[in-house]
């Protein structure tokens, strides 16, 4: 089943999943991307985001989540690669069509492919803080590319605890 990346009625508007634990970030993501025509959900784990990607009826065109890039970081007990890696296979089998966007705090000079790892270097990275203009030129470009081909992954996906 191939998800659109466009809506497809008059009315409908694109679906836009962030998923972060800081809810500063979520409040600041939410309402330009509201004023800007989009309908957000929003997680602040892999719980939640697992749970929309199940129950939500609509398409999600695009998925936003955070990587923090620090060594030391840790999130749902994983290095920040391997919760991106379960992230975004999580995301292809229950989205497959659906876009992604990573967003991190560390500065953009200091991310590399080695830090991020082949998975997750193939996907946009928008460093934070941004402004809501760069937030939505970059989402802009995105879901422009058209529909998002699933790239296969072996790795699994359960997000339990």
């Amino acid at each position: 089943m191939t998800e659109p990346t466009a809506p497809t009625g008059p009315l409908l508007k694109p679906v836009v999943l962030v998923i972060d634990e800081d809810r500063d970030f979520l409040a600041d993501c939410v309402m330009p991307l509201i004023q800007a025509g989009y309908e957000v959900l929003t997680a602040i784990d892999s719980l939640e985001a697992q749970y929309l990607c199940e129950l939500y009826p609509r398409p999600i065109h695009l998925v936003i989540f955070d990587i923090p890039l620090e060594p030391q970081s840790r999130i749902d007990g994983m290095s920040p690669r391997q919760y991106g890696n379960k992230m975004i296979a999580l995301i292809r089998v229950m989205r497959p069509a659906s876009h992604i966007l990573l967003t991190s705090p560390t500065p953009a000079w200091k991310v590399s492919r080695q830090r991020l790892g082949a998975t997750l270097w193939q996907f946009p990275l928008l460093p934070r803080p941004c402004s809501a203009s760069e937030l939505l030129t970059m989402i802009q470009a995105i879901l422009v590319r058209g529909p998002q081909s699933p790239t296969p992954l072996s790795i699994s996906i359960s997000m339990t605890r």
